[in-house]
């Protein structure tokens, strides 16, 4: 007894061997991870004591159930994204501690009726991205605590009655991207206590009578991507707990037709993408606790507004062409607080009567439609804490200049822009204001108005303008005018008022005698020969020098004749 107790706490150590490319470690937690490390068999000379084995992106092909015997200890096995083909039977019949088994990614078409026999404790299975056509019923009616299981992405056509049978804690089923083409009861009924389904992008055309009625813990339920076109009245009645409900990209033509009235505690509903002709009057009615509702994307959209029944029936045969929105068609949604009205590509109108409650909206999306003009009546504009109107042609008028652009800049919103009239085209609204009219000075048509407003905003910009440039000049004056000063002290030109008749150390002008009357100092007599004589001699030197002189020679010697003979001394 005591030489195997002994053997027992030595051969853990002695055969524990970490595989090249592998990571382990010996703490309590006893993890290996040999993730892309291109194994093709799994190790069988691990620590016995292992919890978690994680050999993802490998080259497994095929698992053995005599090495898997030898972790018993295991609760964590990631085999994903590997060559497995094959479940055999038996094969994970020592792992009863196992809580999470993951085999996507693999090449898996068969699973053998009993493959997952001792797999009692398994809470989370992933068999997505698979090649799995058909699943054999009582599949997985050992792992009576599964509470997620993921078989997306796979070739199922159909799915057996049975198949899910023993899964009463089941609380997630994906089964999305299939090829399924129905949901019917005998499926949903064996997982009764299921709070979230995904069936999205599948073929389904068809709904059976009653299928959810076992499902009142239900929270969530996608069912977009799908061919889906109506739904019995019977089919959603018992969903009382449900939250969240996807029908986008199907078929839908009306409201009605998916009978979704009586799901009161509904809070996300998406339906986008459909083809909607009409929303009737009070389409949304019962749904009280509705806050986001997702109506984008409807290609044959084209009115909110009243329309009588008469015309409601010539515009539902004539689909294609006419579509409409009832008055109150938003009616009954006490509780909305976010909507979806964009690539709404034909929607043109929204009538002002159309919110019968619309305290709560806060979230209004209209982008990207038709929309040449909305009213202010529509809803509570003041609450909103967002709004998209981008790529709509809006028309500027009096109505629409009332409360947008105040609107725009409340919500900092500055890409919107008028695309009619022709006089305000590519005008930003937000910075556009509009004054009402007193009640007796209404001539003003709404084109003047607007009109009045460019003229008052385009002064504005002239004198904005005029004043930027002023300030500009005055610096730029101030610094010419320095320019021009320091050139003149820098610069003089060599001209005869400058230059000195005579150079000597006196520095006296010569030139100054033509003006002078010489005495002589023994008999204080006029004199003006020695003037003349100097004049003519000076003359002729500066002649050489300056070309100012040569040309005004004659005019100088005119001037000098002159000044002699006014100037002769009387005898």
């Amino acid at each position: 007894m005591e030489r195997n107790f002994l053997l027992m706490l030595i051969l853990p150590n002695v055969w524990a061997m970490c595989p090249n490319g592998c990571v382990c470690t010996d703490n309590e937690e006893r993890e290996t991870k040999c993730n892309g490390s291109q194994i093709t068999d799994l190790p069988s000379l691990l620590d016995p004591r292992t919890k978690l084995l994680s050999i993802s992106n490998s080259r497994i092909n095929m698992l053995d159930a005599d090495t898997l015997e030898l972790y018993p200890e295991l609760e964590y096995l990631d085999l994903s994204n590997n060559e497995i083909e094959t479940l055999r039977t038996g094969l994970f019949r020592c792992q009863n501690k196992l809580l999470a088994l993951y085999l996507n990614g693999n090449k898996i078409a068969r699973i053998e009726r009993g493959a997952f026999t001792g797999l009692n404790a398994l809470q989370v299975i992933d068999l997505s991205s698979n090649r799995l056509s058909l699943l054999e019923p009582l599949s997985f009616q050992e792992m009576s605590n599964l509470m997620e299981i993921n078989l997306s992405n796979n070739l199922l056509n159909y799915i057996e009655q049975g198949v899910f049978h023993g899964l009463d804690h089941l609380r997630l089923l994906k089964i999305s991207f299939n090829r399924l083409q129905a949901v019917n009861f005998e499926m949903l009924a064996e997982i009764p206590r299921v709070q979230g389904i995904d069936a999205s992008h599948n073929l389904i055309s068809r709904i059976s009578f009653a299928a959810f009625s076992q499902q009142s813990e239900l929270r969530w339920l996608d069912l977009s991507s799908n061919l889906i076109s109506a739904i019995n009245e019977s089919s959603f009645i018992e969903l009382n707990s449900i939250q969240r409900l996807n029908l986008s990209n199907n078929m839908i033509h009306q409201i009605s037709d998916i009978n979704i009235q009586q799901l009161s505690s509904l809070e996300v509903l998406d339906i986008s993408w459909n083809s909607l002709i009409a929303l009737t009057t009070s389409s949304f009615e019962g749904l009280s606790s509705l806050q986001h509702l997702n109506l984008s994307h409807q290609q044959y959209l084209k009115e909110i507004q009243p329309i009588s029944s008469y015309l409601y029936l010539f515009a539902f045969h004539f689909a294609s062409t006419f579509s409409f929105l009832q008055l109150n068609a938003f009616s009954g949604l006490s509780s909305l607080n976010s909507l979806d009205l964009s690539y709404c590509k034909q929607l043109q109108k929204i009538d002002e009567h159309a919110f019968e409650i619309r305290s709560q909206l806060r979230h209004f999306d209209l982008s990207h439609c038709s929309l040449r003009s909305l009213s202010e009546a529509l809803i509570d504009w003041n609450r909103l804490s967002s709004l998209k109107l981008a790529g709509n042609p809006l028309h500027c008028d009096s109505n629409l200049l009332s409360f947008l652009p105040n609107l725009l800049k409340k919500l900092s919103i500055s890409d919107m822009k008028c695309s009619t009239p022709e006089d305000v085209l590519g005008w930003r609204i937000d910075l556009m204001v509009f004054r009402k009219l007193n009640s007796g000075s209404s001539s003003l048509n709404d084109y003047n108005i607007i009109k009045s407003i460019l003229d008052h905003q385009f002064l504005l910009i002239i004198v904005s303008c005029t004043t930027v440039t002023a300030i500009l000049l005055v610096p730029i004056f101030k610094i010419y005018q320095r320019m021009k000063s320091s050139i003149k002290k820098s610069y003089k030109p060599d001209l005869p008022h400058n230059r000195p008749a005579i150079t000597d150390t006196v520095g006296y002008d010569k030139r100054c005698a033509f003006k002078e009357v010489f005495y002589s100092p023994s008999e204080f007599t006029a004199s003006t020969s020695s003037t003349f004589e100097d004049t003519d001699h000076y003359t002729s030197l500066m002649r050489q020098d300056d070309p100012y002189i040569n040309v005004n020679t004659n005019r100088s010697n005119e001037r000098s004749s002159i000044y002699s003979q006014n100037h002769q001394p009387k005898i």
